[in-house]
């Protein structure tokens, strides 16, 4: 009994040690992978990139971070169960070639694997001004045999940070019995609010002009968006081009045969924004060529108008005040008392209320 237990035990000592001996013989071929440092092409362009690639189990894999800086997404990409710096490249829609004349591993990815680019206008805010101050004015001087006349139209202002006052005056040698030698022509603070793109007036001023009624001078306060005096915000419905690549590539806009905007793009799914310069109606053509000379065209009909706004933009001015009369007669002619309200929003991209 005890030889049999004896040899009992040694077999068991046997088997276990021969269990251990495979475990350890598998994790050294783990560790032992052969690896190769390769030149990268991607959809048949060099990126000049180097990069440390292994097989593993029929597996592909390469480092990560060479797909990151040519501009693959590669949170979207499995990793090596260990070596978590390796992407596997066995992938639906990826084929992978090696050339060993040019020691390059040759990749080509579909456009969903690239980093999306969203190329958008940056609208800055003014900075603040300092203290400062100007003068404006005009002289007209007039002699014949029946008179002589001399008038002059001057204008001082002082300014600070967003708000800026200024007067207006007009001085006449010889008025007309209902005209003043002296006069004030308005008298004006306005304060503006760069982050909502918004003005306050208080003072002498003028209603905004709409398609329904004219414009009108009045003594009071006006609050209002001011799009228009920021060159830098594109207001209304310039178009945006949308679409994707697989390498590197340039855009063109035309309008009526005439190019207006041109940009590059990398690989990816794109939205580029065309700028303030298009504001036309007519036949466009957007013109897509790759960095390897393929071309594609696009044709389809625009209409760009600065009057009709962006979705999900407002616009709006709220006046109330004097309604004022006689301006370039007399100073102090202020009489019914009145309230504007003007309001218009972007609906699409075609409509606005």
């Amino acid at each position: 009994m005890k030889v049999t237990k004896i040899l009992l035990m040694i077999a068991c000592g046997m088997g276990l040690t021969n269990v251990n001996a495979e475990n350890v013989q598998q994790t050294v071929q783990k560790d032992n992978l052969e690896m190769f440092i390769v030149n990268i092409w991607v959809n048949g362009l060099d990126y000049k990139t180097e990069a440390i690639h292994f097989s593993d189990g029929g597996q592909r894999y390469i480092e990560c971070e060479a797909l990151s800086r040519i501009g693959i997404h590669i949170e979207r990409i499995p990793r090596h169960l260990v070596k978590k710096e390796f992407c596997l490249l066995n992938q639906p829609g990826v084929t992978v070639e090696d050339d060993y004349s040019l020691q390059a591993i040759k990749i080509n990815f579909p456009v969903n694997y690239f980093e999306d680019t969203h190329y958008e206008l940056e609208v800055e805010n003014p900075e603040k001004a300092n203290f400062g101050g100007f003068v404006n004015y005009s002289l007209f001087y007039n002699k014949d045999d029946a008179e002589q006349e001399f008038n002059t139209f001057s204008e001082i202002g002082i300014f600070k940070d967003y708000w800026l006052l200024k007067n207006a005056f007009l001085y006449r040698n010889e008025p007309e019995d209902i005209e003043e030698g002296f006069l004030r022509v308005n008298t004006t603070l306005d304060v503006e609010f760069p982050k909502i793109f918004s003005r306050l007036t208080l003072g002498d001023t003028t209603s905004p002009y709409s398609s329904l009624n004219n414009s009108f001078r009045f003594g009071g306060l006006s609050f209002g968006t001011n799009y228009t005096n920021r060159p830098d915000f594109v207001y209304w419905n310039a178009p945006t081009l949308n679409g994707s690549a697989s390498v590197p590539s340039t855009i063109d806009l035309y309008i009526n045969g005439v190019r207006l905007y041109r940009d590059s793009v990398t690989p990816g799914n794109y939205n580029l924004p065309a700028g303030a310069m298009l504001n036309q109606a007519g036949d466009a053509q957007i013109v897509v060529e790759d960095i390897l000379g393929n071309r594609s065209v696009q044709s389809f009909p625009v209409y760009i108008n600065s009057r009709l706004l962006k979705p999900k933009l407002n616009e709006y001015n709220i006046s109330l005040g004097k309604l004022r009369y006689n301006y370039d007669y007399v100073d102090d002619d202020y009489r019914e008392f009145f309230t504007k309200l003007f309001y218009r929003r972007g609906i699409t991209w075609r409509i606005q209320t």
